[in-house]
């Protein structure tokens, strides 16, 4: 898969930028749903991105960063740096719009967003809107690394339970629909724990409601996590030589017994529960330890090694999802040059030979011209 072109309008520090190769001419889509934002526009900048390697170079706050972002977003509706979404919108604005236009092996696609002021956000899918994320994700496909993923490995386990539940998702919504169900279940679980006498009949039946959902989430987190060290371990090694990387699942039960081993775990734990307030196991709470050499990254790897983990993880997940879906996703690289030196860049070039690829840097290299080489300044794309 591919994309084909980007349309920012308010997004971020990104007035206007339009990269398709119909120039001058507004989809009638466009013109008809999202007219204000585009009456005054008159013309557009014009690029044709490559199947292979698109390398966007510009000084730092120029908008390389969020230009990834806005592709990343049109894939999963979620922004890698904020959960506030109104940061998305350009200062001074009341909306944004993102669009994007892609290429699938056997279809082409258009994905449309539009993003107001006070959260209010519409979605549409070549034309037609949609109502729910999961009818839009696996529409296209990105795996992103940037300086942020560090704070994944390093900081609470809630930030690497969202990158593998996002990750499944994009290659299995169903993962996405059970997560949901899930977290609806824990709500009003909740809801019953924080009342003066919780309800012990009530807290079983969500309980059984929890462990229902839980053997297809831990099911899927263990089956993803195996692969996902053993496909990193092979990038790591790519990359790093002889270090050792290695995933470890820090599962809620027993991935083997699940329905058996959570609901031992939930009745052990139910009188406190009902003490404290709320769930306190349960698929919520796992973690996943990241290790270098059988020691935990986090607390012993230095920044380089650490930034290398990550890296290895993220192709480790396009791996996953070309095994998945049959198509390779488009990889987004933020700053990936920043601190690895010519061997190791030489190698990570090599292993993402196969995918559309979108690397940011704030340096023109040599070996460059071999690629697509855009350059970036003041949120708009220039020729140099």
């Amino acid at each position: 898969m591919i994309v084909k072109s980007v349309r920012l309008k308010n997004y971020r520090n990104i007035a206007y930028l339009d990269t398709s190769r119909l120039s001058g001419k507004d989809d009638a889509q466009d013109q008809k749903v999202f007219s204000d934002l585009f009456a005054d526009e008159k013309k557009t900048i014009r690029y044709e991105f490559s199947p292979g390697k698109n390398i966007i170079v510009g000084e730092n706050a120029q908008g390389k960063t969020n230009f990834i972002e806005a592709i990343n977003y049109l894939s999963c509706l979620k922004s890698f740096r904020t959960a506030a979404e109104e940061q998305l919108i350009r200062e001074g604005c009341d909306a944004a719009y993102l669009a994007c236009e892609y290429k699938r092996r056997d279809h082409n696609g258009k994905i449309e967003a539009m993003l107001h002021k006070g959260g209010k956000k519409s979605i549409r899918v070549n034309g037609l809107p949609i109502q729910r994320v999961s009818e839009l994700l696996g529409k296209i496909n990105t795996v992103i690394f940037a300086p942020e993923d560090l704070r994944t490995l390093k900081e609470s386990p809630g930030l690497r339970r969202r990158l593998i539940d996002i990750e499944i998702s994009k290659v299995r919504p169903s993962y996405y629909t059970s997560l949901q169900q899930m977290n609806a279940v824990l709500k009003n679980k909740n809801t019953v724990l924080r009342q003066k006498l919780p309800d012990r009949t009530l807290i079983e039946v969500y309980n059984d409601a929890l462990v229902a959902h839980a053997e297809k989430i831990v099911s899927m987190r263990a089956a993803y996590i195996e692969k996902l060290s053993k496909y990193a371990a092979e990038s790591h090694r790519m990359l790093n030589g002889s270090e050792e990387l290695k995933i470890r699942y820090r599962s809620c039960c027993d991935p083997a017994d699940i329905k058996t081993t959570l609901s031992e775990k939930l009745a052990s734990v139910m009188e406190s529960e009902r003490e404290r307030g709320f769930c306190l196991t349960g698929p919520q709470r796992e973690d996943f330890e990241i290790l270098i050499n059988e020691k935990p990254a986090k607390l012993f790897g230095s920044q380089g090694q650490q930034r290398s983990c990550m890296i290895s993880i993220k192709l480790a997940v396009a791996r996953i999802a070309y095994e998945s879906t049959g198509e390779y996703p488009i990889l987004l690289l933020d700053d990936v040059f920043s601190e690895l030196d010519t061997k190791r860049a030489a190698a990570l070039f090599s292993a993402i030979e196969n995918m559309q690829v979108f690397i940011t840097a704030a340096e023109y290299r040599s070996g460059f011209e071999k690629h697509n080489c855009l350059f970036m300044s003041n949120g708009s794309f220039t020729i140099q």
